[in-house]
């Protein structure tokens, strides 16, 4: 939030792509395509009782699509948290200006 002269502040609005988060996750995404091609063979997978094969690119790619999937939707979570407790901050913020003379209790 930036000011705008005249002490009003204004409201962020939007998550918006930045270009550096965008070439360090083209970058990853390569590592983990490459990664994942080189580990093509068969492995045995054991998760909570359940024992099967696979091969280790699928292994590896459901780790990393896991992983994506898990901090993406922590992020949201934040995200949406933080946009509610700014939301709320600067409605207080104008009832105060509104009501001049009142003390908060």
């Amino acid at each position: 939030m930036t000011g705008t002269g005249s002490g009003e502040r204004q409201r962020w609005r939007g998550t918006g792509v930045y270009c550096w988060d965008l070439i360090v996750g083209l970058v990853l995404a390569a590592a983990a395509i490459v990664g994942i091609v080189q580990n093509s063979q068969q492995v045995e997978v054991k998760y909570l009782g359940w024992t099967g094969h696979a091969s280790l690119a699928v292994v590896l790619l459901a780790a990393v699509v896991a992983t994506v999937a898990l901090s993406t939707v922590t992020g949201v979570g934040r995200r949406r948290s933080r946009r509610q407790r700014l939301i709320q901050r600067d409605e207080l913020e104008q009832r105060r200006e509104e009501t001049p003379g009142s003390t908060a209790t």
